[in-house]
């Protein structure tokens, strides 16, 4: 599909320039915002084409860069997910898109990959790499352990934004 026919795009927003669905005139006009945050979106801006609830990053990427192949996702480098200016989307794989990822809502500790071990005290820290969990060690400080993760971090490639904000913030 050919989204330039009714789409414009300016500073991370699309504008209507023209509709697929001849019955959409009832409800936008052209140079009317494209779509919105619906609650259940999990702060992603979506648009309703042809009958289809579409990611508009998805769109905007696909305006400048053609087709996202099967295989890939489009990361919202700053993690905020209604940011949807070219500069802060890249596209990568699945895998790589996790080093990308913010903190829980439920993490205690207010540091991904780090939790407290109520057995002995201690501070465990992990990280998850291709699918498969790796322990870096039990820290009596928790500042060793965020040490150790850090360094684990650096030394798989996270991105500098991984666990730096929350993943599900409605921003």
């Amino acid at each position: 599909m050919n989204w330039h026919d009714y789409f414009r795009y300016e500073d991370g927003k699309l504008y209507w320039i023209g509709f697929p669905n001849p019955e959409q005139t009832r409800s936008v006009k052209i140079g009317d915002v494209a779509g919105y945050k619906h609650p259940d979106s999990k702060g992603y801006v979506r648009v309703q084409v042809m009958g289809k609830m579409l990611r508009v990053h998805r769109v905007i990427w696909e305006m400048h860069n053609g087709k996202i192949p099967e295989s890939m996702e489009i990361d919202h480098i700053n993690g905020i997910r209604s940011d949807n200016r070219i500069e802060n989307l890249r596209i990568v794989d699945g895998l790589e898109n996790m080093k990308n990822k913010g903190i829980y809502k439920n993490n205690k500790t207010g540091f991904v990959g780090v939790e407290k071990i109520k057995a002995n005290g201690k501070y465990r820290a992990s990280i998850r790499v291709n699918k498969k969990l790796i322990f870096l060690g039990e820290y009596i400080s928790i500042e060793d352990a965020i040490d150790a993760r850090k360094k684990a971090e650096c030394e798989y490639l996270f991105h500098k934004n991984h666990g730096a904000r929350n993943a599900y913030t409605k921003s």
